[in-house]
């Protein structure tokens, strides 16, 4: 279990010894210490799929918990549940809706430009092969055989573009993670709000990612604008 591992135990929702907590990871304030989220952790226990659950994954034609993102350790807490971890913070799936909504859009529109630079590379070079060449191996490819001067229209396009390409892969492996910390009211009880949102190791929010799509359709606008060119 994990107090065992920690020396502490999960308490109450009035004692209140986590009171930090993200998608993944709590925090003790008090104590110093941090724990997996999940119940358990991974390495200390086998999970096995019944015949049931199997099933479950192939037959069902709806998202089991409908059009969100869910988090790992939400359906690991489901599938283990821990009577020690009564009181601990939530998740924040729902909180982190809108975010997963932006990364969504910034993934689509780096699609767009990818495209667009498959599309440059066969005006380039009509015998090569794009099929299985990823963003960033286009790009690589593209500056091979353009090998534009520094300075230049297609340089400073093709160097946004690699930013551009950066900036989605932060979207695309990195997951959300959501604080918060608990609100006492003064006639007693309180609630979990929302302090914090992380994706990756820095603190991210839906401005970020807005500025991020931002990013990716200058992103796209540069690769039209270089085929353009071409042309």
């Amino acid at each position: 279990m994990l107090k065992q591992h920690l020396g502490e135990t999960a308490g109450s929702a009035d004692q209140k010894p986590w009171t930090i907590g993200y998608d993944g990871w709590q925090t003790n304030s008090r104590a110093g210490l941090s724990r997996p989220r999940a119940a358990l952790m991974l390495n200390s226990v086998a999970l096995t799929l019944s015949p049931v659950d199997t099933a479950s994954m192939t037959d069902k034609s709806q998202p089991r918990y409908g059009e969100h993102v869910v988090s790992w350790t939400t359906i690991w807490d489901e599938l283990n549940p821990d009577p020690d971890d009564a009181g601990v913070p939530p998740h924040g799936d729902h909180e982190a809706a809108e975010m997963h909504r932006l990364r969504g859009l910034v993934m689509a529109q780096a699609a767009e430009t990818e495209a667009a630079l498959g599309a440059i590379l066969k005006q380039v070079d009509p015998a090569v092969n794009i099929e299985r060449m990823t963003a960033g191996q286009l790009l690589s490819t593209l500056q091979q055989k353009l090998s534009p001067n520094a300075g230049s229209n297609q340089a400073i396009a093709l160097d946004f573009i690699r930013q551009a390409i950066r900036r989605r892969n932060h979207s695309v492996h990195n997951t959300v993670r959501v604080g918060h910390s608990w609100r006492s009211y003064t006639t007693g009880g309180g609630e979990w709000v929302s302090v914090i949102s992380i994706m990756g190791d820095s603190e991210y929010d839906e401005h970020d990612l807005l500025a991020d799509l931002a990013f990716q359709q200058e992103a796209t606008v540069a690769a039209a604008r270089l085929l353009m060119s071409l042309s």
